[in-house]
């Protein structure tokens, strides 16, 4: 709870959510903002927006004072420029001794997530800092053979990271073409969900760095519920038949989304903005902090006389946690999809081969590997309430630089400490993406790129990872954004 009013808020206490009274609104789409003539110029205000969610009238940082940022659309060859206007107050807070203690919940910066672009000077530089009181310019030149597909921007200063991206501080940014062209695909209407879980306390605040700590927090105690576009369940109108194309965004800072559409399949094309070069008709698509799937959903034929038919998006990881709907069970409602009017017949690109030229990197070799690599991520108790959030055993700025060499490939191993506090870690690195291997919906394996993986304690991951194009220094971290703040990050730097 905040300071400002110990009695709190009417509309924002800790209890269970009522949907049907304060969601169920139509689906609504971020502004959207094009790039014209090879540019994407935008000014984006980080300040306090004062919006609602569920009855209570939230007070947190923002862009442009809304619950998310608008949808930016690009293509390969253009650049982006960004002018960040940071009309925050002062830190009250000074610098700590201590890097790894959130800090400086005002100053933030800018992080294209996922984009292959260059992490020095004004561009997608992390290690940059946007004090308050200040405009700042950003400028990200997209390279003309970027891989298209589905990514998005945040805050990423280290100690003020998980402050701002729960606060809602984030926005899609998506490269146009690849996927795009495919006839089914482009026929199909698009929508894209920027998942958002914003921990506000019971003044409609979010000061307090401690109430963003662990999935308990949301869960148990705070009884909040995941909004998609600023939005609580939104109800999405499909005719039978139709085919969408839906972008799903992880933009929260903590707890998985297990994705279900009942009795419908979720047909994966691209994850992490990546194209799969196939469909994979899943079940439940998981989105760990950071994720991005893309999937295409074709709604169920009606029965003979009914003219409508109602199914609910939901997160199967959420049950019996304190959401409200007459009737059912606990779990969380992400949408309501209403399906009636006149059927379409439109068809899924998911014959054999369909989309197999449309995966934008060959497979990297054993030839090619010229080294290897180890992540492992730590936590341990230091004393009373104290841990330590490390990678390799050393939190960031104790251990150095990691060094890579511009061109070569590497095998990595990445595993979450088996004796560590925490059982799972996202693993995210910045600039380039790496290649692993999953098992499809039919228990077959296959190689997909990715730039963040959950990590399970006791079940390392193997990956390959080549470094293509930039030189520079970024970071590698757990994508717990909380967990980044307190130490579990690294500094990587590419070398010719």
């Amino acid at each position: 709870m905040s300071a400002v009013d110990p009695t709190g808020t009417p509309g924002c206490e800790y209890q269970a959510i009522d949907i049907e009274a304060y969601g169920l609104e139509a689906f609504k789409s971020p502004p959207t903002i094009r790039s014209s003539n090879g540019e994407l110029n935008i000014v984006l205000d980080v300040r306090y927006g004062t919006y609602e969610i569920a009855g209570c009238l939230v007070h947190v940082r923002s862009y442009n004072g809304q619950p998310v940022g608008p949808t930016l659309r690009l293509k390969p060859g253009d650049t982006l420029n960004m002018t960040i206007r940071n009309l925050l107050p002062p830190d009250p807070d000074p610098m700590p001794e201590d890097s790894n203690t959130p800090h400086h919940f005002n100053t933030t910066n800018l992080h294209t997530h996922g984009l292959n672009v260059d992490p020095d000077g004004i561009s997608d530089n992390v290690l940059r800092k946007m004090a308050p009181g200040a405009d700042y310019q950003v400028r990200v030149e997209i390279p003309e053979d970027h891989a298209p597909g589905t990514f998005w921007y945040h805050p990423h200063l280290h100690g003020s990271t998980a402050m701002q991206v729960s606060s809602g501080m984030g926005g899609a940014l998506i490269i146009e073409g690849g996927l795009d062209e495919v006839p089914e695909i482009a026929a199909a209407r698009e929508q894209t969900f920027m998942f958002q879980q914003i921990p506000y306390d019971d003044n409609g605040e979010i000061e307090d760095f401690e109430g963003l700590m662990g999935g308990k927090n949301w869960i148990g105690k705070l009884k909040r519920h995941a909004t998609i576009n600023g939005q609580l369940v939104p109800v999405i109108t499909m005719r039978p038949g139709e085919v969408r194309r839906w972008r799903f965004i992880h933009g929260g800072a903590k707890v998985a989304l297990m994705i279900q559409l009942e009795g419908h399949k979720l047909y994966e094309i691209a994850t992490d903005g990546i194209a799969l070069g196939k469909c994979d008709a899943w079940e439940t698509v998981v989105l760990q902090s950071g994720y991005r799937s893309d999937v295409l959903v074709k709604a169920n034929p009606l029965e003979p006389g009914q003219e409508s038919a109602e199914y609910w998006l939901r997160n199967e990881d959420y049950i019996e946690k304190g959401v409200s709907k007459p009737g059912e069970d606990s779990r969380e409602y992400l949408a309501k999809i209403v399906v009636t009017g006149p059927p379409l017949d439109m068809a899924l690109p998911c014959g054999q081969g369909q989309l197999a030229g449309l995966v934008p990197f060959a497979p990297i070799t054993d030839d090619e590997i010229e080294g290897t690599q180890e992540v492992v991520f730590n936590l341990v108790k230091t004393g009373e309430d104290q841990f330590k959030f490390m990678v390799n055993g050393k939190a960031f700025g104790e251990g150095g630089v990691r060094k890579l060499k511009l061109g070569s490939a590497d095998e990595w191993t990445v595993s979450t400490d088996i004796e560590s506090l925490a059982v799972r870690h996202p693993f995210h690195i910045h600039v380039n993406p790496f290649q692993m291997t999953r098992l499809d919906p039919d228990g077959n394996p296959e190689i997909v790129w990715k730039d963040t993986l959950i990590i399970e304690a006791g079940t390392p991951q193997t990956l390959r990872m080549r470094y293509v194009r930039y030189t520079g220094r970024f970071v590698l971290h757990c994508h717990f954004l909380d967990h980044e703040d307190l130490g579990m990050m690294q500094i990587v730097e590419i070398l010719e």
